[in-house]
């Protein structure tokens, strides 16, 4: 995991953002910041976007919400051994398929592009997303198997996946995430970068898998959001109530953990975490 990103990029492409412009007019599409309809109207993210994610040539790449396809030319450029582009918006995919149809490589979905996060049928995720799925994205990238991810994020949604124990962003995201992945964030995007500019910053992101999948992963998912919706409780009664719940009848006691029971739950490590739900495991069998 590494800190803030200390570069910033998105100086607007002129020429992108008289296309995209055009294609609103002549089309009579609506961008919705509601639903987190960014276009990104800049080369140079887009290139920081591909560039994050290299090697692209030869590997299979997932799009979520390609938009008018400014960043999926950018990654065909880039020569992917395919690309599937999954958009869910009816309009936009028309845009898609009248600007790239018949590209090389290159498949365009109508749908939700989250259903394909566990597919197994990419090995990097490359996308601007719309900001109202980032949870979702990353939930569904921790049970995948894939290279990496070069994505845009909310940037306060990037400092609860990078958060340390013991501060305000520290949640149970972050201990998922930071268990998972490598954690990079590359650089700082400008507002002015998309059309129409967000309300908030943005930060792109790599995510690099750790090792295998970890079983443990699939009992924290279950239980860190009830410890963490106790965050500042003692950690002993709160894991105590929360094992008791999932049919350990001794609670705690039953549990051969070296942690602190007095200690908060929001000052727990992941590694901590990660100790537990392997007891939890062995408990369950």
């Amino acid at each position: 995991m590494v800190g803030s990103p200390v570069k910033r990029v998105g100086r607007p492409d002129p020429e992108l953002v008289r296309e995209a412009l055009s294609i609103v007019r002549s089309r009579g599409i609506r961008l919705s910041r509601e639903r987190g309809q960014h276009v990104m109207v800049s080369r140079e993210a887009l290139e920081a976007i591909c560039s994050a994610a290299e090697p692209i040539s030869l590997h299979r790449v997932l799009e979520i919400g390609p938009g008018f396809g400014f960043l999926t030319e950018e990654i065909l450029r880039r020569g992917p051994s395919s690309l599937l582009a999954v958009e869910l918006d009816p309009a936009m995919v028309e845009v898609l398929r009248s600007r790239l149809g018949g590209r090389r490589g290159l498949r365009i979905v109508l749908g939700d592009g989250l259903r394909y996060v566990e597919s197994g049928e990419y090995d990097l995720l490359i996308s601007n997303p719309p900001f109202s799925v980032s949870s979702r994205l990353i939930l569904g990238l921790i049970d995948a198997d894939f290279r990496s991810a070069s994505i845009t994020l909310q940037s306060e949604f990037v400092r609860r996946l990078t958060a340390r124990p013991g501060t305000d962003f520290y949640g149970s995201m972050s201990v998922l995430a930071q268990l998972r992945f490598r954690i990079e964030p590359i650089a700082l995007v400008r507002r002015d970068a998309f059309l129409p500019p967000p309300r908030v910053s943005v930060t792109l992101v790599r995510l690099e898998p750790r090792g295998g999948l970890l079983r443990e992963l699939g009992i924290l998912k279950r239980v860190l959001p009830s410890i963490f919706s106790r965050r500042k409780r003692k950690v002993g009664r709160v894991l105590d109530a929360v094992l008791k719940s999932m049919g350990i009848p001794e609670g705690l006691s039953g549990l051969p953990l070296r942690i602190d029971p007095e200690e908060r739950v929001y000052k727990i490590s992941p590694e901590k975490y990660l100790e537990i739900a392997r007891e939890i495991r062995e408990v369950l069998g």
